[in-house]
């Protein structure tokens, strides 16, 4: 080979790009760093660039057309919506399953009717073309405005819905695409009736399959270890889509997404939080890479030349999605909340929602995927690639502008005195620790300072008695959900168990932020999470022996003894705040105070009814798993003065471990009563 011949094979050349890819992705995320450009935006930016330079040196792009939908259906959209799916909170996820439908299935028809309306109209192309562009351009694609939500610390809600509504709205899109692409080509003669049900069946049908190995996968990763598991949610991603797609002919991304929603619902009660954890953290380093490539990506297949000849077009898509997304939500959201008698979603929430609605990669691979036998393939591809580039360029570089206009990035006058009660009880009970060991009138008196600032914050609030109360039952459910995950943490409490308690926690934490009164008990839990904890009880536990059973009562009700009475207790430390109302305090203490004695006396009546041996053996277990705690945490104390080896350290808590995996994984033999729930 002569010198400075290159010969480079398909495989490498791929490889090579992806490689250089990667490279300018990463570096341009170090750019973006601080400024208010969006990561997104710039990548498109950059790829754009990149191809008109290409094509101007007579480089032939490899994505281009069916290739680049190909590439982005089966390498990246299974990657990207398992991620998101994996990493919404599948509690509230459920709670606002009717709102989410709605968004992803009625305001995308009516999108879809209202853009291709408009584009008949406006283009004089034949209604069913029109309409296959009003599929494809209404898959909603947020990647560009979660980040600046997540930071900004939006309403968990609002993140919720506007994630939600992108994970489903891309499957139905694809679907419904499918169906209409082949009426705009005349292939096959499609009916009103026999198109809705093929959407049914591709779209439930793939929702099933996700879910069924979504579930088988829960099942097992726990007994695979951190690697093995994480390589097992990859197949579990890829495989579900795969085998939805190509093999039985249902929606492969919602598969995908089904299969990842089913997962994180299980992944707290079933699997390690270790595990759990390093899925998060590689899943989210694989949707930075699939991203962070697929925007470049569209950036390059974008044809500046295509753009210029279609600007009329150009204008009209631009209008007409402008204009339909408002169209289609506003009159929608308020109905779905008040038929479902769930909470309003707020104006502020419903015009976040209208602008957050950017479109991104699937709109444009479906649009490369039309046929050259469509006369409006090359149009259409033009409207996409503008109207694609267009939300990056204006919504995205304004929704944090237009959330903070709104006031969404600000918690309520409650949370913020709960966060000034946290200020002041964490004041309050350093100066007690720091009077038991000795005195200090300097630390003390800066101490002081904070206790009075976080008074003066509280009594800045104008809050009314009731206010004060309902954020003080706010405050005590925060302290108990810590003793609660402390206990999780320390194996006091089967992981399974106590996650599923954090469920109904959380449940009553909602209705406390939605200014209700919680008319149900502390530990009560329904919906998805009885779902999840009968569940998790049979993967984890099978049929349990009574002693078994026993020793569960015991250690869950000692818990909820616990948790309540830490509660209470910080309650109490705001009597000194003169700025708390006394009988806000006495309210919410006594609340708390009637939680804390029905559980003891649960467990007054477990202690009575049960077998007196099966309550000694759960005494002995639970009082052994507090010794042995106990002793670790005060071996690692001394390791750190160095007054103890850290091996002796290490082997003390190999064998804590080794004992609470063993009361953790043992399965039983025994049937119990279905009719009783131990916390439930």
């Amino acid at each position: 080979m002569p010198l400075g011949e290159v010969v480079i094979d398909g495989i490498a050349e791929v490889v090579l790009a992806v490689s250089v890819l990667l490279a300018v992705a990463s570096l341009l995320a170090v750019l973006t760093r601080g400024t208010r450009v969006p990561l997104t935006l710039l990548l498109v930016i950059v790829g754009f660039a990149g191809g008109e330079l290409a094509r101007g040196a007579g480089v032939e792009l490899p994505l281009e057309g069916e290739t680049f939908h190909d590439v982005l259906l089966f390498a990246f959209l299974p990657a990207l919506v398992f991620e998101a799916a994996l990493s919404l909170p599948a509690r509230v996820f459920m709670k606002n399953l009717m709102p989410i439908l709605a968004l992803a299935v009625v305001a995308l028809a009516i999108a879809t009717v209202l853009v291709g309306l408009m584009v008949h109209f406006g283009l004089g192309i034949s209604l069913t073309a029109a309409l296959l562009f009003g599929a494809l351009i209404s898959a909603t694609d947020p990647v560009a405005v979660t980040a600046t939500f997540r930071e900004l610390g939006v309403p968990n809600r609002l993140l919720v819905l506007v994630e939600g509504e992108s994970l489903l709205n891309d499957g139905i899109a694809i679907v419904l695409f499918n169906i209409l692409l082949v009426a705009a080509l005349g292939t096959e003669q499609v009916g009103v009736a026999e198109g809705v049900l093929e959407f049914l069946w591709v779209f439930l049908g793939g929702a099933a399959l996700g879910a069924i190995l979504g579930l088988g996968v829960a099942e097992i990763a726990g007994r695979l270890g951190r690697l093995p598991s994480t390589a097992l949610t990859v197949a579990l991603a890829y495989g579900a889509f795969a085998a939805g797609e190509e093999i039985l002919g249902f929606s492969g991304v919602m598969a995908s997404v089904s299969a990842g929603l089913v997962l994180a619902a299980f992944a707290h009660t079933l699997i390690p939080n270790a595990e759990v954890e390093t899925w998060h953290t590689f899943w989210e380093s694989f949707a930075f890479i699939a991203n962070g490539v697929l925007f470049l990506l569209i950036g390059v297949v974008i044809d500046a030349g295509l753009i210029v000849d279609n600007l009329d077009a150009i204008a009209i898509a631009i209008l007409a999605v402008a204009i339909s997304r408002p169209l289609a939500i506003f009159p929608v959201m308020p109905l779905v909340t008040r038929l479902t008698r769930l909470p309003e979603i707020s104006r502020q929430n419903e015009l976040v929602l209208v602008w957050g609605g950017l479109r991104g990669g699937v709109a444009l691979a479906l649009a490369l995927s039309i046929p050259d036998a469509l006369p409006e393939q090359e149009t259409f591809v033009a409207m996409t690639a503008a109207v694609v580039v267009a939300g990056l360029l204006i919504n995205a570089t304004t929704i944090e502008a237009l959330v903070r206009y709104l006031g969404l990035h600000r918690p309520d006058r409650i949370g913020r005195f709960v966060a000034a009660a946290a200020r002041f009880d964490g004041a309050a009970a350093a100066r007690e620790e720091l009077h038991e060991i000795a005195a200090n009138s300097e630390i003390e008196a800066r101490l002081r300072e904070v206790e009075q600032a976080a008074a003066e914050e509280i009594s800045a609030l104008g809050m009314t008695e009731d206010e004060h109360y309902q954020a003080m039952l706010r405050r005590g459910l925060a302290v108990e959900r810590r003793t609660l995950e402390e206990l999780i943490e320390e194996g006091l409490v089967p992981q399974w168990h106590g996650r599923v308690a954090l469920y109904a926690l959380e449940d009553v934490i909602d209705e406390l932020q939605l200014g209700r009164e919680p008319h149900r008990g502390l530990f009560e839990v329904r919906g998805l999470g009885r779902i999840v904890y009968v569940t998790a009880r049979r993967i984890h536990v099978g049929r349990m022996t009574a002693e078994k059973w026993v020793e569960l009562a015991f250690r869950d009700s000692s818990a909820r003894i616990r948790a309540t009475g830490d509660a209470a207790e910080a309650i109490g430390v705001l009597a000194r705040c003169p700025a708390v109302p006394e009988a806000a305090i006495v309210r919410a203490r006594g609340r708390f105070d009637r939680w804390q004695a029905k559980s003891i006396e649960d467990l007054h009546g477990l202690i009575a009814r049960a077998d007196r041996t099966a309550v000694a053996s759960a005494e002995r277990h639970y009082a052994a798993d507090l010794g042995r705690i106990a002793s670790e945490r005060e071996l690692r104390h001394l390791a750190d003065l160095g007054l103890v080896s850290a091996v002796a350290v290490e082997h003390a808590a190999e064998q804590v471990a080794a004992h609470l995996a063993a009361c953790e994984r043992s399965r039983y033999a025994v049937a119990i009563d279905e009719q009783e729930d131990v916390g439930a």
